[in-house]
C-alpha cells in the first residue's frame, strides 16, 4: 500500500522499492514515530528516539517524494532547500513535527525551484540530530544529487 505520497510499498516492515539504483524511503515510513522538540537550559532537544530501521538509513542513497520549500539560489537554480511531507507544512499551514521534514544541500550546481507540486528527490540521506549554532535544525539531512517532478514521469 502507497502513502499519500507515493511513498513505498512496505513488506515485513521493511522499505522495499527501488529506483535508479536508489531505496525508497517515504514520509510514511520517516515520519511513522512520535516525534518532536522540547526547549530545556542547554537547548532544543528531540523528544522521542529514532527507530532503528530509519537508523540503519543514514548514508544510503534513497529518493524522497514530498513537498519543496526552497531557501537558497544561485544562477536560477536551488541548492538548499527543505522536502516537506505535506503542502499545508509550508508558510501559514499546520507546525510540522522533526521528523516530517529533509533538509537537503544540492550537488552540484543546483536543481529547480518547484513549489505546490510534488517532486522526488535522490541522494545520500543522512540520520541524526543535526545541530547549526548550537540550535537542533533537523534529524533527517540529504545531499541532493537529482530531482524529479509529475511533469518528467509523463
Amino acid at each position: 500500500m502507497k502513502s499519500a505520497l507515493g511513498g513505498p510499498p512496505e513488506t515485513s516492515g521493511t522499505l522495499a522499492e527501488m529506483k535508479g539504483g536508489y531505496l525508497a524511503a517515504g514520509f510514511d515510513k520517516l515520519s511513522a514515530f512520535p516525534a518532536d522538540v522540547t526547549l530545556d537550559p542547554a537547548g532544543w532537544k528531540m523528544v522521542g528516539q529514532i527507530p532503528d530501521d530509519i537508523k540503519s538509513l543514514d548514508g544510503k542513497a534513497v529518493f524522497i517524494k514530498g513537498f519543496m520549500i526552497p531557501l537558497n539560489h544561485l544562477n536560477g537554480l536551488t541548492t538548499d532547500c527543505l522536502l516537506l511531507k505535506s503542502q499545508s507544512m509550508c508558510c501559514f499551514g499546520i507546525r510540522p513535527r522533526i521528523n516530517e521534514w529533509v533538509v537537503i544541500r544540492v550537488t552540484g550546481k543546483g536543481i529547480e525551484a518547484i513549489m505546490d507540486r510534488p517532486v522526488t528527490i535522490f541522494g545520500k540521506l543522512h540520520v541524526g540530530e543535526y545541530s547549526e549554532n548550537g540550535r537542533l535544525r533537523a534529524i533527517y539531512r540529504m545531499d541532493g544529487e537529482k530531482m524529479e517532478h509529475p511533469e518528467e514521469s509523463r
